[in-house]
């Protein structure tokens, strides 16, 4: 597995952006067969990952069609087989029904994507974020007593508690 982390606000922005490239006609989808909705084989794995050459995120329809249950677990499992297969990351960015739409980022050596569409080219996503898991503290807040009255200490400060 690759080392890389998206975060929930990118998720979001991922989320946006596969509508509204899904509303203009612009968002590859690939359709499991019935017989392929469990596991799949390395032919689909290799069709999958050709797609991520035309854009960025696409979206794999009839995901365990059989148990609804299952979904959210192949999708992932799904997920992680082509970033093992394209050893690159892969991230499932919403899961609707039978059908996951999963994001893969080109490398830097792509200008914009390998198609176009008429003759607007489709672009790369740019993800912006500064956040780092545990970058953050919380701040302290004052301990409150059984009434809800602000607990102080002799000095007549306010005693203060890092909340988990």
């Amino acid at each position: 597995m690759v080392e890389f982390f998206i975060s929930p606000e990118q998720i979001s922005l991922l989320r946006k952006e596969a509508t509204k490239r899904e509303s203009q006609k612009k968002l590859p989808k690939f359709f499991l067969s019935p017989d392929e909705s469990m596991e799949v084989t390395l032919e689909t794995i290799h069709e999958i990952s050709k797609l991520f050459t035309t854009s960025e995120i696409i979206e794999v329809r009839g995901v365990s069609r059989d148990k609804k249950k299952q979904v959210f677990d192949i999708a992932h499992g799904l997920a992680a087989t082509l970033e093992g297969a394209m050893e690159k990351p892969v991230v499932v960015v919403h899961i609707k029904g039978f059908s996951v739409k999963l994001y893969c980022p080109w490398d830097d050596d792509h200008e914009h994507g390998g198609s176009s569409i008429g003759n607007n080219p489709i672009r790369r996503i740019q993800l912006r974020t500064s956040y780092e898991p545990g970058q953050w503290t919380r701040k302290a807040k004052p301990i409150r007593d059984n009434k809800g009255q602000i607990v102080l200490d002799g000095n007549g400060k306010s005693v203060k508690n890092i909340p988990q």
